[in-house]
């Protein structure tokens, strides 16, 4: 698990959608992007919406201040 990680579940039946917020910065670092199953999604808002169709894990991605 990475540092700073905070886990959690929730299950959904499919086709459910949800939305997803995550904070502008966390521990010092900026927010950077979201990942869908590991894949980097095309935004970079901290809002993310998607609609769930099977086993999905969203992570937020944080960087560091240049």
């Amino acid at each position: 698990m990475a540092k700073g990680a905070t886990p959690f579940q929730r299950t959904y039946p499919p086709g459910t959608v949800i939305t997803l917020t995550a904070p502008g910065t966390a521990g010092g670092n900026t927010f950077n992007r979201w990942m869908r199953n590991g894949v980097v999604l095309q935004w970079s808002n901290t809002v993310a919406t998607i609609t769930l169709w099977s086993n999905t894990t969203m992570t937020a991605v944080f960087a560091p201040h240049l």
